[in-house]
């Protein structure tokens, strides 16, 4: 896979954009699908360029929840599923992010990035747990930001 451009990670940022501020007008904790794979090619940007995670993928987060924080934050947590170029097999760890939209809501202005528990395995795609994001006090193994 190669590097994400500029101008792809902008339309990867918009799509994003645009289904945060269409979930946060339906005022529910319901999965927006363009939200699970826009983050899912955000992430994988970032760690394709990570020497740990060379030959690896990331396919879809699962188990979406999407929460609203006091000053215009949105948090969007659940279980990003990956894998291994040339295995068949898919493994989950744990996921969450956090978004500030700019105040029309058309564009991300920050966003924190945290996947893997750097204490725990990574699970297997058919063993895994429902929901396990949202929890600030683990350790990530990963980290980006904008």
């Amino acid at each position: 896979m190669t590097k994400v451009s500029m101008e792809e990670q902008v339309t990867i940022e918009r799509i994003l954009a645009d289904a945060l501020r269409a979930r946060s007008a339906s005022g529910t904790h319901a999965a927006v699908p363009t939200v699970g794979s826009a983050l899912a090619r955000l992430l994988d940007s970032y760690l394709r360029e990570q020497p740990s995670w060379q030959f690896r993928w990331v396919d879809d987060l699962l188990d979406q929840r999407v929460d609203h924080l006091s000053g215009g934050v949105i948090e969007v947590s659940g279980s990003m599923v990956w894998g291994e170029r040339g295995r068949s097999e898919q493994w989950t760890d744990p996921f969450l992010a956090s978004f500030t939209l700019s105040d029309d809501g058309n564009e991300v202005e920050r966003y924190v990035l945290r996947f893997g528990d750097a204490n725990a395995a990574s699970v297997p795609y058919d063993k895994r747990r429902r929901s396990p994001g949202g929890d600030h006090s683990r350790t990530w193994s990963f980290v980006f930001q904008k």
